[in-house]
């Protein structure tokens, strides 16, 4: 939901393992194109827009109090 987009949970236990794997077999010219090998799509989620306008909002406030963080820290450093 934070992204807004649709996110595919893998079905691959050990994913770095495999796609170690699958780096050596398109080496050795196993793949006829990258990608090549078969996707493991456990079940593939879509964003809620609701949720997602929420978290855009809070990242708004969230710039917005960092800036002013930032803002109060520069200040403070030149009068302490």
């Amino acid at each position: 939901d934070a992204l807004g987009q649709q996110v595919a949970a893998s079905g691959v236990t050990e994913a770095s393992s495999r796609g170690i794997a699958m780096v050596a077999l398109e080496a050795l010219g196993a793949f006829q194109q990258p990608g090549g090998a078969p996707d493991f799509v456990n079940a593939v989620y879509q964003p809620d827009s609701n949720r997602h306008q929420s978290y855009r909002s809070a990242l708004v406030r969230q710039q917005a109090l960092y800036q002013s963080l930032v803002k109060y820290k520069s200040d403070r450093a030149f009068n302490p």
